[in-house]
C-alpha cells in the first residue's frame, strides 16, 4: 500500500468489480431488476429457493412461479 509511515489518500484504492454500477447503467423496468436480483441470489445460494426468499423477504411461491414461467434469467 505504501512505503512510508503515513498513508496518503493516493495510497488508498477502493476498487470494486463495478457490477452495481454496470447494473444501474442499464435502463430496464423494476420487474427486470427484480428478475436479475432473484437470479443472482439463486446462483449465489445454489438454487435454495427458501433461503433466497428469506434473504429477499419475498414469498417462495413467487420465486417458484417465476421459475415455472421462465421469467428468471
Amino acid at each position: 500500500m505504501t512505503n512510508t509511515e503515513i498513508i496518503e489518500p493516493d495510497d488508498i484504492n477502493l476498487s470494486s468489480n463495478g457490477s452495481v454500477n454496470d447494473l444501474l447503467q442499464e435502463e430496464m423496468t423494476l420487474e427486470g431488476y427484480n428478475r436479475l436480483i432473484i437470479t443472482h441470489f439463486l446462483k449465489k445460494y445454489d438454487n435454495k429457493v427458501r433461503l433466497v426468499a428469506q434473504k429477499l423477504d419475498i414469498g417462495k411461491t413467487t420465486i417458484y412461479r417465476m421459475m415455472k414461467d421462465d421469467e428468471l434469467v
